[in-house]
Protein backbone atom coordinates (compact mmCIF):
# COMPACT_ATOMS: atom_id res chain seq x y z
CA UNK A 1 0.00 0.00 0.00
CA UNK A 2 1.05 3.46 -1.17
CA UNK A 3 2.37 5.84 2.14
CA UNK A 4 0.21 8.16 2.84
CA UNK A 5 1.12 11.95 4.03
CA UNK A 6 -0.31 15.16 4.26
CA UNK A 7 1.26 18.71 2.50
CA UNK A 8 1.76 20.60 5.46
CA UNK A 9 4.75 22.62 3.80
CA UNK A 10 3.54 25.47 1.52
CA UNK A 11 5.99 27.30 -1.04
CA UNK A 12 6.20 30.94 -1.26
CA UNK A 13 4.74 32.49 -3.71
CA UNK A 14 7.91 33.54 -6.10
CA UNK A 15 9.29 29.95 -5.26
CA UNK A 16 6.18 28.45 -6.98
CA UNK A 17 5.76 31.10 -9.72
CA UNK A 18 9.88 30.45 -10.60
CA UNK A 19 8.63 26.27 -11.14
CA UNK A 20 6.42 27.68 -14.16
CA UNK A 21 7.32 28.15 -17.63
CA UNK A 22 7.38 32.22 -18.17
CA UNK A 23 4.16 32.34 -20.40
CA UNK A 24 2.13 30.24 -17.77
CA UNK A 25 3.57 32.11 -15.22
CA UNK A 26 2.81 35.58 -16.69
CA UNK A 27 -0.69 34.71 -17.28
CA UNK A 28 -1.07 33.22 -13.70
CA UNK A 29 -0.11 37.21 -12.56
CA UNK A 30 -1.96 39.40 -14.63
CA UNK A 31 -4.57 36.83 -13.71
CA UNK A 32 -4.74 36.25 -9.81
CA UNK A 33 -2.80 37.95 -6.85
CA UNK A 34 -1.42 34.93 -5.46
CA UNK A 35 -1.79 31.38 -4.65
CA UNK A 36 -3.87 30.21 -2.65
CA UNK A 37 -2.54 28.27 0.31
CA UNK A 38 -4.40 24.39 -1.17
CA UNK A 39 -3.07 25.83 -4.31
CA UNK A 40 0.88 26.52 -2.43
CA UNK A 41 0.36 23.15 -0.99
CA UNK A 42 -0.50 20.88 -4.00
CA UNK A 43 0.80 22.37 -7.46
CA UNK A 44 4.56 21.38 -6.28
CA UNK A 45 3.31 17.87 -5.38
CA UNK A 46 1.73 17.41 -8.95
CA UNK A 47 4.71 18.89 -10.39
CA UNK A 48 6.64 15.88 -8.65
CA UNK A 49 3.80 13.38 -10.42
CA UNK A 50 3.11 12.66 -6.90
CA UNK A 51 -0.67 10.78 -6.55
CA UNK A 52 -2.82 13.42 -4.68
CA UNK A 53 -6.17 14.05 -3.04
CA UNK A 54 -7.07 17.35 -2.69
CA UNK A 55 -9.63 18.41 -0.35
CA UNK A 56 -10.48 21.71 0.32
CA UNK A 57 -13.73 24.30 0.38
CA UNK A 58 -15.33 25.44 -2.57
CA UNK A 59 -13.31 28.93 -4.23
CA UNK A 60 -10.36 27.66 -2.80
CA UNK A 61 -9.02 26.98 -6.62
CA UNK A 62 -8.80 23.30 -6.75
CA UNK A 63 -9.74 22.92 -10.39
CA UNK A 64 -6.96 25.55 -11.22
CA UNK A 65 -4.65 23.75 -8.51
CA UNK A 66 -5.16 20.41 -10.67
CA UNK A 67 -4.60 21.79 -14.00
CA UNK A 68 -1.98 24.38 -13.94
CA UNK A 69 0.81 21.58 -14.41
CA UNK A 70 -0.91 20.39 -17.04
CA UNK A 71 -0.90 23.12 -18.60
CA UNK A 72 2.36 24.31 -17.73
CA UNK A 73 3.46 21.22 -19.02
CA UNK A 74 1.65 21.40 -22.70
CA UNK A 75 2.97 24.38 -22.79
CA UNK A 76 6.47 23.77 -22.41
CA UNK A 77 6.25 20.97 -24.88
CA UNK A 78 4.37 23.47 -27.44
CA UNK A 79 7.27 25.91 -27.08
CA UNK A 80 9.66 23.17 -27.91
CA UNK A 81 7.62 21.91 -30.96
CA UNK A 82 7.41 18.16 -29.20
CA UNK A 83 3.40 18.37 -28.47
CA UNK A 84 2.22 15.05 -29.28
CA UNK A 85 -0.92 14.01 -31.13
CA UNK A 86 -2.00 12.07 -28.08
CA UNK A 87 -3.92 12.67 -24.63
CA UNK A 88 -2.01 13.31 -22.06
CA UNK A 89 -4.46 14.20 -19.34
CA UNK A 90 -7.52 12.55 -18.72
CA UNK A 91 -10.37 14.82 -16.79
CA UNK A 92 -13.19 12.29 -15.45
CA UNK A 93 -16.29 14.26 -14.15
CA UNK A 94 -19.20 12.77 -12.61
CA UNK A 95 -21.74 15.07 -14.85
CA UNK A 96 -22.11 16.29 -18.08
CA UNK A 97 -22.87 19.67 -16.95
CA UNK A 98 -19.51 19.89 -14.94
CA UNK A 99 -17.90 18.57 -18.16
CA UNK A 100 -19.31 21.35 -20.02
CA UNK A 101 -17.86 23.90 -17.37
CA UNK A 102 -14.74 22.50 -17.60
CA UNK A 103 -14.28 22.32 -21.19
CA UNK A 104 -15.30 26.00 -21.30
CA UNK A 105 -13.29 27.48 -18.31
CA UNK A 106 -10.37 25.67 -19.42
CA UNK A 107 -10.45 26.86 -23.27
CA UNK A 108 -10.42 30.58 -22.03
CA UNK A 109 -6.62 30.31 -20.06
CA UNK A 110 -5.54 28.48 -23.10
CA UNK A 111 -6.57 30.72 -25.54
CA UNK A 112 -6.02 33.83 -23.36
CA UNK A 113 -2.11 32.31 -22.90
CA UNK A 114 -1.80 31.70 -26.68
CA UNK A 115 -2.96 34.89 -27.43
CA UNK A 116 -1.03 37.17 -25.19
CA UNK A 117 2.19 35.03 -23.79
CA UNK A 118 3.33 32.37 -26.67
CA UNK A 119 4.94 33.72 -30.03
CA UNK A 120 3.36 33.14 -33.12
CA UNK A 121 2.93 29.37 -34.48
CA UNK A 122 3.45 27.89 -31.47
CA UNK A 123 1.40 24.31 -31.29
CA UNK A 124 -2.00 25.08 -30.26
CA UNK A 125 -3.31 22.71 -27.04
CA UNK A 126 -6.59 21.19 -27.38
CA UNK A 127 -9.46 20.31 -25.49
CA UNK A 128 -11.94 18.09 -26.29
CA UNK A 129 -14.90 16.67 -24.41
CA UNK A 130 -16.21 12.85 -24.91
CA UNK A 131 -19.37 12.28 -22.90
CA UNK A 132 -22.65 10.31 -24.54
CA UNK A 133 -23.80 13.36 -26.21
CA UNK A 134 -20.82 13.36 -28.36
CA UNK A 135 -21.86 12.96 -31.60
CA UNK A 136 -20.34 10.02 -33.71
CA UNK A 137 -18.64 12.56 -35.84
CA UNK A 138 -16.65 14.48 -33.31
CA UNK A 139 -15.56 10.51 -31.62
CA UNK A 140 -14.12 9.83 -35.22
CA UNK A 141 -12.31 13.44 -35.54
CA UNK A 142 -10.99 12.72 -31.65
CA UNK A 143 -9.52 9.52 -32.94
CA UNK A 144 -7.45 11.18 -36.40
CA UNK A 145 -6.80 15.06 -34.02
CA UNK A 146 -6.78 13.69 -30.55
CA UNK A 147 -7.11 16.15 -27.90
CA UNK A 148 -3.94 17.15 -25.61
CA UNK A 149 -6.61 17.37 -22.62
CA UNK A 150 -9.82 15.23 -22.53
CA UNK A 151 -12.67 15.28 -20.67
CA UNK A 152 -15.04 13.06 -19.97
CA UNK A 153 -17.36 10.43 -17.91
CA UNK A 154 -16.78 7.60 -16.12
CA UNK A 155 -19.20 5.71 -18.48
CA UNK A 156 -17.40 7.18 -21.56
CA UNK A 157 -14.36 6.92 -20.38
CA UNK A 158 -14.98 3.11 -19.93
CA UNK A 159 -16.26 2.91 -23.43
CA UNK A 160 -13.86 4.62 -24.92
CA UNK A 161 -10.45 2.89 -23.45
CA UNK A 162 -12.37 -0.91 -24.43
CA UNK A 163 -11.46 0.57 -28.39
CA UNK A 164 -8.82 -0.83 -30.40
CA UNK A 165 -8.53 2.45 -32.11
CA UNK A 166 -8.71 5.15 -29.29
CA UNK A 167 -6.42 2.89 -26.67
CA UNK A 168 -3.14 4.20 -29.08
CA UNK A 169 -4.30 7.85 -27.97
CA UNK A 170 -4.45 7.30 -24.48
CA UNK A 171 -1.92 4.81 -23.50
CA UNK A 172 0.77 7.36 -22.45
CA UNK A 173 -1.59 9.60 -20.04
CA UNK A 174 0.86 11.76 -18.05
CA UNK A 175 -2.28 13.20 -15.59
CA UNK A 176 -5.68 12.13 -14.55
CA UNK A 177 -7.73 14.07 -12.43
CA UNK A 178 -11.16 12.89 -11.23
CA UNK A 179 -13.64 15.47 -9.81
CA UNK A 180 -15.89 15.05 -7.07
CA UNK A 181 -14.61 11.41 -6.75
CA UNK A 182 -16.85 11.57 -3.27
CA UNK A 183 -19.76 11.05 -5.49
CA UNK A 184 -18.31 8.79 -7.81
CA UNK A 185 -17.23 5.70 -5.10
CA UNK A 186 -20.61 4.29 -3.65
CA UNK A 187 -22.03 4.21 -7.04
CA UNK A 188 -21.84 2.14 -10.33
CA UNK A 189 -20.50 4.82 -12.11
CA UNK A 190 -17.56 4.49 -9.64
CA UNK A 191 -16.90 1.01 -11.05
CA UNK A 192 -15.50 2.34 -14.27
CA UNK A 193 -12.58 3.68 -12.61
CA UNK A 194 -11.55 0.50 -10.75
Amino acid sequence: MADIHYLENPLETEELMEKLCPPVRNWFRDKFDDFTRPQKLAIPAIMDKEHLLLCSPTGSGKTLTAFLTVIDNLVRLALEGKLEKKVHCVYISPIKALANDIQRNLIGPLKEISDNYLPDRTQEIKVGLRTGDTPQSERQKMLRNPPHILITTPESLAIAITSPRFQPIVNAVEFMIIDELHSLVPSKRGVHLA
